[in-house]
């Protein structure tokens, strides 16, 4: 079940980040964003990682940008996830517990809004995220299908 929530919920994300824009113009630009960050976080250098998150997340963060309230939400839980990773690789402790709260309370208002569709219950098998091992999860099962090149060269500090 676990697995099922998992994978819809990168789904779910994809599809949203996808349909952010309005027009095709805008789409363009949400895409040629998109593919940076996405080029950005799976570099070796986890440096560029984080300089293509934080760039990609303030973005996205810009209200005269092409994002629904719904779309910034799923997006703004994305980008926070992995900054929480980056960061704590790091050993910036204090910037992860921060990123680690905010991807939390993003990922909770975008499950609010989804329970609030009043879609049948196998529609949203969202669950809130109780605890950083459950988000580390989450992210690193999404990341499963991308080439992450920094998780493989740093090593998490103890």
């Amino acid at each position: 079940m676990r697995h099922l929530v998992t994978c819809l919920t990168f789904v779910l994300a994809t599809v949203v980040l996808a349909s952010c824009a309005k027009d095709s113009r805008q789409e363009s630009e949400f895409v040629r964003h998109h593919q940076q960050f996405q080029r950005d976080y799976c570099s070796t250098d986890i440096v560029t990682a984080n300089e293509g998150l934080t760039a990609f997340r303030a973005w996205v963060s810009d209200p005269r940008n092409p994002c629904e309230e719904l779309n910034r939400d799923s997006v703004i839980f994305s980008v926070d996830a992995r900054l929480f990773l980056i960061k704590e690789r790091l050993g910036e402790t204090n910037a992860a517990e921060q990123f680690y709260r905010e991807s939390v309370e993003a990922h909770d208002r975008y499950l609010t809004h989804i329970q609030n569709l009043h879609l049948p219950e196998q529609a949203h098998p969202l669950q809130p995220i109780t605890n950083k091992d459950q988000l580390r999860e989450l992210v690193d099962h999404q990341d499963k299908h991308f080439d992450v090149g920094w998780k493989k060269i740093t090593e998490t500090p103890k």
